[in-house]
């Protein structure tokens, strides 16, 4: 017998554990991308790249690989913890660094 109601509610679930089950994958990788054409044609400065994290060495690590990506591909990248020492700084001070280092993005992140 078919439950066309059962069948509504099951699905979104079932996707909702495949999902699960998928971002569970420490083997992911980038098939395909896109960037949007205007896009490229954005002139920034540089970019301030913020890892939200518990743990200061975490966050560290995070931003400096993002950075080092950025910046491979000929964007002008800053790792936050390099200006910002403090464990959870606030967005005048994020904002504040990054005016003060001459930044006109930030990308916050976790």
């Amino acid at each position: 017998m078919n439950h066309p109601s059962l069948i509504a509610l099951l699905r979104p679930v079932s996707y909702l554990l495949l999902g699960e089950l998928v971002s569970c994958s420490n083997n992911s990788t980038i098939q395909y991308s896109y960037a949007d054409p205007l896009f490229k044609k954005l002139d920034l400065r540089g970019v301030l790249v913020v890892g939200v994290s518990q743990e200061q060495s975490t966050r560290a690590e995070f931003e400096d690989m993002f950075a080092q990506a950025l910046s491979r591909n000929g964007v002008s990248a800053v790792a936050s913890h390099t200006l910002l020492t403090q464990q959870m700084p606030t967005a005048d001070d994020i904002v504040d660094a990054a005016v003060a280092n001459n930044l006109d993005t930030v990308l916050i992140t976790r």
